[in-house]
């Protein structure tokens, strides 16, 4: 007889089943049992849990996720008297897996167990007169997090400034005033990622001045520092200052890391079919930068950081001539945290962490300017609380001891 077996119920959120079968991963000789459905395994959500979890090999019961008799007809097919321990997590499935799942473990004296998603609690539903809360001590890294959802993850190479010299850079940065050196931030940020020579560091001499940054060769900007100032070194601050907050470890939090996942959509449009090219069809592979990502009890943050929501850029006029105008991000930067959030699971926390001050961003001497700032504003945020994505400006920020305090 072997000792355990961890049985699974699969579904689109799938840390809860990481979580718990790491938590279990110290018991001896164990088997793992997962019960799935077509679709989950046309998405490859079974792959994802096996992979991240290490597991070489697993019994699966394939079930229509709608039928009770059906779940209960597949499970009562199953030899489960090979095994001396039995520990089901119900977690994941739909309600009427779990409900069949609940009562059939519950006849042969499994132990049934439900992940909160609340910090590191756990219960045990089965056997006991009540429900037993637990305490999950096995740790959950970001790349574990991200392949749980089927992301791989590429680390991004990172500035070699220390965490005092961010914190003394964040410091003078928030004391200038950006207007007074649009002229010298539009000349920096159409040089990122490129060196700014000599000849034409003049354009930009007065806010290097004002930010006390020192580059490696006085009078010019080597590619490094040139994207360091045009904004990367907010996102290095942000995670840095978190880091040192929650004393948390290096595979607990990433700084701009690049994520990537292959989406295979198991319902096509016929056109597909006539168009006679299925190949690139079937499988969409998406790339997305994420500023800074950190695990805290067990729960996933995700941080988009922005130094400004303005953005100058060239639009054309009514006459065709090409003119500069002052554009609002922050609706772009909402939709991309938005579309991104459902992808991490129901219990991520998002925030988007920006260096402009809304009050101050609003005000204008002209009232009807002023009103539709206003009322944009108002939309915007009115967008996030409805996808429940926290916004911390400047002056939140300035007021905090702890960024991790603004986001939590």
């Amino acid at each position: 007889m072997k000792q355990n077996i961890i049985v699974s119920l699969v579904s689109d959120q799938t840390i809860p089943n990481v979580q718990f079968i790491k938590e279990l991963s110290g018991l001896p000789d164990s088997g793992y049992l997962f019960m799935t459905t077509k679709g989950m395994e046309s998405k490859g959500v079974r792959r994802w849990i096996t992979d991240t979890c290490k597991i070489e090999s697993a019994e699966i019961i394939l079930v229509n996720e709608f039928s009770f008799d059906d779940i209960m007809s597949k499970l009562r097919g199953f030899n489960f008297g090979e095994y001396k321990n039995i520990h089901v997590n119900l977690t994941g499935g739909t309600k009427i897996m779990t409900l069949a799942a609940f009562e059939f473990f519950k006849q042969i004296e499994a132990g049934i167990f439900y992940v909160t998603g609340k910090e590191k609690e756990y219960l045990k539903l089965y056997p006991g007169n009540e429900v037993a809360q637990n305490q999950m001590t096995a740790k959950i890294s970001v790349p574990e997090y991200l392949s749980s959802y089927g992301f791989s993850v590429k680390k991004t190479e990172r500035c070699p400034y220390e965490y005092a010299q961010l914190k003394d850079f964040f410091g003078h940065y928030c004391k200038i005033k950006v207007e007074d050196y649009k002229d010298d931030f539009r000349f920096l940020y159409s040089k990122r990622k490129r060196k700014i020579s000599e000849k034409d560091f003049f354009n930009v001499e007065k806010l290097i001045s004002a930010l006390a940054f020192k580059s490696v060769k006085p009078g010019c900007l080597n590619t490094d520092e040139t994207t360091f100032l045009t904004g990367d070194w907010f996102e290095e601050y942000v995670g840095a200052s978190i880091k040192q907050e929650l004393s948390l470890g290096d595979d607990e939090l990433l700084i701009g890391g690049i994520i990537s996942k292959d989406v295979q959509p198991y319902v096509r449009n016929i056109h597909a079919e006539l168009l006679g090219n299925l190949t690139n069809l079937v499988i969409e592979k998406s790339d997305n930068e994420i500023d800074v990502m950190f695990i805290y009890n067990n729960q996933f943050y995700v941080i988009e950081c922005k130094t400004s929501i303005i953005d100058i850029r060239q639009i054309t006029d009514s006459a065709g001539k090409p003119k500069e105008k002052e554009i609002n991000i922050l609706g772009e930067t909402l939709y991309k945290a938005d579309s991104l959030k459902s992808k991490f699971g129901l219990f991520a926390k998002t925030s988007i962490l920006t260096l402009t001050d809304f009050q101050s961003y609003i005000k204008d001497s002209d009232q009807v300017v002023m009103h539709n700032k206003t009322k944009h504003m108002e939309v915007l945020i009115g967008r996030a609380n409805h996808s429940n994505i926290k916004l911390v400006d400047k002056s939140m920020l300035e007021k905090s001891s702890s960024i991790f305090n603004c986001i939590k």
